[in-house]
């Protein structure tokens, strides 16, 4: 067998366990109803993707959101028709691709055998692998970023730099990385930025094209720093105020909360740097407040827990029952924990060499990229297999001693500890998301119980209203279905006395009163 034959067997074992990971969760998660409906980003997504598909390619330009991953869903959806299965399989497939390429780029930093390990980690590693079967952002920009690092270390530096700008249309964030492409010797540096600036221009087109040349790929940044720097902020929800009304102006929460807060006829760059204002006046207001914010969001970069986001990986191991096997729940806290664990030994692994150098440029840079926002679980992940092919590398020039091995058990003990509670605080209620999906379905008493549970989890925060309102309201539209309108009544009342405001209990209370006047005569 020569050299390159054994690569390549590596490579078609390496994506052949990651698609019998990715096909047996999506096996098991795909008659979920929170995969038929999906939450918050994913239902977001699909209904941009169906809109490009039905005709709309520039639909929502100028944009709030970054349009390469909606672009791409809506591409696939005109081909292979609208449903939330398509998009989950083309995640999938693009997921699986990602890990080949991973695999292919650590034969360029590891030995074969170390290059073949990681690489099954990486293609185990229970946050990717779930969402590979979502309609999330993460499966693409993930693969776009492992095929830029592949293509620089086979000194394929112009084409990997139109893939970097390619992920930043995808998410702005990866900007931050074009200064790697200057890193590699011979030519002329500057030009290698040519090729990323191609990607950005053309959304930058759109966008001005549709009336705002100040947004150049997304608007988004501005109310997400602030969001992730405001007094009330607690560094890893992304929770937007709901109006008082409870009605929306756009078809995203986040975005409607932006604009409604923003001055009166602000374009949506005007908004971008309103909120952007507010999040630096905040932290210049009470520079203690914003840098024991920035410590705390530190420690959430790399608590061993899965901190929620639009998805709460631990609840999903429910519906997702390939999970089980996958994602260790507190306060074990697996698969992250491994990587605090191996950490002294990855310190303690000798002088760093050049691609250790490159691999955590890498990673303190798409960490950079997360922490002036907040910090989740799925914002993280995309630093991930860097860390992994960093510690790979390390780790097999030097044999841990049992010495470092013990202050690693320390270290991820004391982190799990530390992490207690951390993903019950979060403001993430998976309940009242699978409750929604439960009424999409029809299940309409699997919903009701599941907005019971949501308000116990939203109760976890008196801070926040984690949903609070709105699943009373449901609770009292379920009840006027079965015709309980004494119980209707007292759901509506009950979500007033948290919001007196709330548009929707407003008006059902005033329909039932009138369907109530009409009976008495």
């Amino acid at each position: 067998m020569t050299r390159r034959t054994g690569f390549a067997l590596d490579t078609l074992m390496v994506t052949c366990v990651s698609l019998a990971a990715r096909s047996a969760l999506f096996a098991g998660f795909s008659s979920a109803p929170l995969f038929l409906h999906p939450p918050v980003d994913g239902a977001w997504h699909h209904r941009w993707a169906s809109l490009i598909a039905s005709g709309d390619p520039f639909v929502f330009a100028p944009y709030f959101r970054a349009p390469l991953y909606p672009w791409i869903l809506g591409a696939v959806y005109s081909v292979f028709g609208t449903s939330v299965t398509t998009g989950a399989l083309f995640s999938l497939a693009v997921s699986v691709a990602g890990c080949a390429l991973f695999h292919r780029a650590a034969l360029s930093f590891c030995s074969r055998r170390t290059a073949l390990a990681v690489s099954l980690c990486w293609a185990l590693w229970a946050p990717a692998v779930f969402m590979s079967s979502t309609l999330l952002i993460e499966p693409l920009y993930m693969t776009l970023l492992l095929l830029a690092l592949y293509l620089i270390s086979k000194g394929r530096v112009p084409a990997a730099s139109a893939v970097l700008g390619l992920a930043a249309t995808a998410r702005p964030g990866a900007i931050l990385l074009l200064p790697l492409l200057l890193v590699p010797s011979g030519g002329r540096k500057a030009l290698r930025l040519l090729p990323a600036l191609l990607p950005i221009l053309l959304v930058w087109c759109v966008n001005a094209i549709k009336g705002d040349p100040g947004v150049i790929i997304s608007s988004q940044g501005g109310i997400n720093l602030y969001l992730g720097n405001s007094p009330d902020s607690d560094g890893m929800t992304a929770f937007a105020p709901v109006p008082p009304d409870g009605l929306t102006v756009r078809p995203d929460n986040v975005w409607s909360a932006s604009v409604r807060g923003a001055p009166a006829g602000a374009s949506e760059s005007g908004v971008s740097r309103y909120w952007t204002g507010r999040a630096l006046s905040a932290a210049l207001d009470d520079p203690a407040r914003w840098a024991a914010l920035t410590a705390w969001k530190l420690f959430l970069l790399v608590t061993p827990a899965e901190i929620p986001g639009n998805y709460d990986l631990y609840y999903m191991r429910g519906p997702a029952p390939a999970l089980r096997f996958l994602l260790a729940p507190p306060p074990l806290f697996l698969p992250f924990s491994l990587l605090l664990l191996l950490l002294p030994a990855v310190l303690a692994a000798g002088k760093a060499d050049k691609p250790d150098r490159t691999l955590t440029a890498w990673v303190v840079l798409l960490l950079a990229g997360v922490l002036p926002f907040f910090v989740t679980s799925r914002f993280r992940l995309p630093a991930v297999p860097f860390i992994l092919l960093l510690y790979a590398r390390r780790l097999e020039r030097s044999r841990p001693r049992i010495a470092v091995l013990l202050a690693g058990v320390v270290l991820a003990g004391a982190a799990s500890f530390a992490s207690r509670g951390l993903v019950e605080r979060a403001g993430v209620n998976m309940p009242f998301q699978d409750a929604l999906a439960h009424a999409g379905e029809g299940d309409m008493k699997g919903a009701e119980a599941l907005f019971l549970q949501s308000l116990d989890r939203s109760s976890l925060r008196s801070d926040l209203s984690m949903n609070r309102v709105e699943a009373m309201h449901n609770l009292g539209l379920i009840a006027a279905r079965r015709g309980d309108l004494d119980d209707a009544r007292g759901w509506w009342l009950a979500a007033l006395d948290c919001s007196p405001g709330f548009m929707p209990s407003l008006e059902a209370l005033d329909a039932l009163e009138a369907i109530t006047a009409g009976r008495v005569r």
